[in-house]
């Protein structure tokens, strides 16, 4: 993306998450916590880069990469 992302999480029930994204240096740069059932808006403020997302909800983990141009 060039402006924000949005991370709409499927297959995820109404339990608490927690979302954390790192950049490429493993650096903490946006951390909430909410429920399997929002979507979620980030990145506006990030410089171009590669991000990693970790999506966290009881035992099951997910990685994802996104791209900000």
């Amino acid at each position: 993306t060039a402006t924000e992302f949005n991370l709409v999480l499927e297959g995820l029930n109404s339990d608490k998450v927690n979302i954390t994204v790192t950049d490429i240096m493993g650096r903490k740069v946006y951390q909430t916590e909410g429920n399997g059932k929002q979507v979620y808006r980030f990145g506006s403020t990030f410089k171009s880069g590669i991000y990693n997302v970790q999506v966290l909800q009881g035992d099951q983990k997910q990685n994802v990469k996104l791209v900000k141009e």
